[in-house]
């Protein structure tokens, strides 16, 4: 099933922060969110419901939590997830030639539903952003991540003129920093590592199991921090991630 979106939509949701963007709806539910899981349109070019998708929900330690109400015969793709409201928890999110995908949101105080943005990430898009980056800078390649050795991280962020002169990093729970490249969109084809310009990109191409944080202080002052239970094999995605004005 194709669907035909506008990214406008954008306009119509509301975003927490590394969250995904959902439209609430007051009737009187707490904590449910609902809505399909889509294929990686970034890819295919088009909306399409991902009926082969399989999705399960952990919390901030990264244990199974909240209660899943998978597809039927008559909603392939559709699903339903309930969680504490204010709970942070983590979507996984795979299917078949598709990357398993991590994405964070927040249980919300009333129903939910998806945007078309809930999707597992495909690799013809990832890896050879990954690999390009080894032969030309000297990072990771996407090796170890596809062996299923280590994890990955890819943000594109909502804004990335907010990332102008600010200061990030990526840590391991140890506190260990794990490498990464940011990237700014030029135009005209010409991308660079930001270096202080916006960002477009945030890339870190193996990152050990275990949880990641990433803070951000942004050039007025305010500092953001947000964690992701990372597996081994998983790519957590990060796109749409926002800092505050």
């Amino acid at each position: 099933m194709s669907q035909s979106l506008p990214r406008l939509l954008l306009l119509t949701t509301s975003t927490l922060v590394a969250c995904e963007p959902v439209l609430y709806r007051d009737v009187g539910e707490q904590g449910l969110l609902r809505g399909y899981v889509y294929d990686d349109y970034t890819y295919i070019g088009e909306y399409a419901v991902l009926d082969t998708a399989e999705l399960s929900v952990r919390d901030k330690a990264g244990e199974p939590t909240g209660e899943i109400a998978a597809p039927t015969a008559d909603t392939p793709g559709y699903w339903q997830v309930q969680v504490e409201p204010g709970q942070v928890v983590e979507f996984v999110v795979s299917a078949p030639d598709r990357l398993t995908t991590v994405r964070v949101t927040t249980g919300p105080t009333t129903l939910a539903d998806f945007t078309p943005y809930v999707f597992p990430r495909a690799a013809e898009v990832i890896v050879p952003l990954f690999d390009e980056l080894a032969a030309g800078l000297g990072t990771e390649d996407s090796t170890a991540f596809l062996a299923g050795e280590v994890g990955a991280f890819w943000m594109e962020p909502l804004n990335p003129s907010d990332w102008e002169g600010a200061d990030i990093s990526l840590m391991s729970n140890d506190g260990i920093a794990v490498p990464f490249i940011a990237l700014a969109d030029l135009g005209d084809g010409v991308i660079t590592e930001s270096n202080g310009l916006q960002v477009d990109q945030l890339v870190a191409p193996a990152i050990p199991a275990g949880r990641v944080i990433l803070t951000v202080t942004t050039a007025t002052g305010a500092t953001v921090s947000q964690s992701w239970t990372v597996r081994a094999g998983e790519l957590i995605d990060a796109t749409w991630f926002h800092l505050p004005q």
